[in-house]
């Protein structure tokens, strides 16, 4: 997820800044390199905190990333 919103927002902001002038391309990789660079390890910090949050807010008691325990026997 942080490398596709890195590749989109680095493009979009590159062409408002520069527009589709000579090297668009190549001025767009370079800040999708540094955007992802910076993206990967906040989104890693972040999710989980983002995730507590929202179970907080929404009153979930089940943190997200524990899967629920089946009382049905296995077929």
């Amino acid at each position: 997820m942080s490398g596709l919103m890195s590749l989109l927002m680095s493009g979009v902001i590159t062409f408002i800044n520069t527009g589709f002038a000579s090297g668009y391309l190549l001025r767009w990789m370079h800040a999708f390199v540094v955007a992802w660079a910076v993206a990967f390890p906040l989104v890693s910090l972040i999710a989980p905190l983002a995730r507590r949050l929202t179970d907080l807010v929404l009153g979930n008691p089940v943190p997200s990333d524990v899967q629920p325990v089946s009382t049905e026997p296995p077929q």
